[in-house]
């Protein structure tokens, strides 16, 4: 299978359905046959969104409905995308549905951006208590042993504790964190994508919610 067919099956960013729902509603109400005006964007448009515009003009050139291109495209649209056109496409108000749609696409986006932005203080607090942690660990609790072995104190429930910490540090300290900031633009790239049953609890929570789930 040639790249440019693997690339054609990815799923849409939200951007990109944005993009493309904006062209399919202002084609349908200014009357104009969707084939014809979703190839003339496929050349216009560079990239992955420029091929799904093309390839769906060409499907609609056969003879098939756009609520069955869509059924037809997989992964590529999310699943309420599709009772969407076929709700427009009966109620002969497809422009209407889609700019609801697209609506709600927008503030979602919003909403994306703003978790990103309050997310970064949280996230620079954690870091920091965290490496102030180790250092503690590492540095200043073996400094406090020492003085309470010198001064006859009995820290033996602390040095277990401190023990511990430090024959599991491989774990706690190396590979959650480094799990867990690996998962961070996974988590983030995937709430970008029009997949799934495109919830706004993917969003706010980075797609961790629908794991959980």
């Amino acid at each position: 299978m040639s790249s440019a067919n693997l690339s054609a099956k990815q799923p849409l960013s939200l951007e990109q359905l944005i993009a493309l729902s904006e062209e399919i509603a202002a084609l349908a109400r200014h009357g104009v046959p969707l084939d014809q005006g979703l190839k003339a964007l496929g050349r216009e448009l560079p990239g992955h969104l420029g091929r799904v515009a093309h390839e769906m003009g060409g499907q609609l050139a056969t003879g098939m409905t756009l609520d069955q291109v869509v059924a037809q495209s997989g992964a590529r649209f999310p699943p309420g995308y599709q009772a969407l056109i076929e709700a427009g496409l009966r109620s002969g108000n497809l422009p209407g549905i889609l700019q609801g749609m697209m609506q709600l696409a927008r503030k979602t986006g919003d909403l994306r951006r703003q978790i990103m932005l309050a997310a970064i203080n949280p996230l620079l607090v954690v870091v920091v208590t965290f490496v102030l942690f180790l250092f503690w660990l590492f540095k200043l609790a073996p400094v406090y042993l020492a003085i309470s072995d010198d001064w006859d104190i009995n820290v033996n429930i602390a040095r277990s504790i401190l023990q511990s910490l430090e024959q599991t540090v491989w774990l706690w300290g190396w590979l959650l964190p480094v799990a867990f900031f690996g998962m961070l633009p996974w988590a983030w790239y995937r709430s970008s994508r029009s997949t799934g049953d495109w919830s706004l609890t993917d969003l706010p929570s980075l797609g961790i919610v629908r794991g959980i789930g």
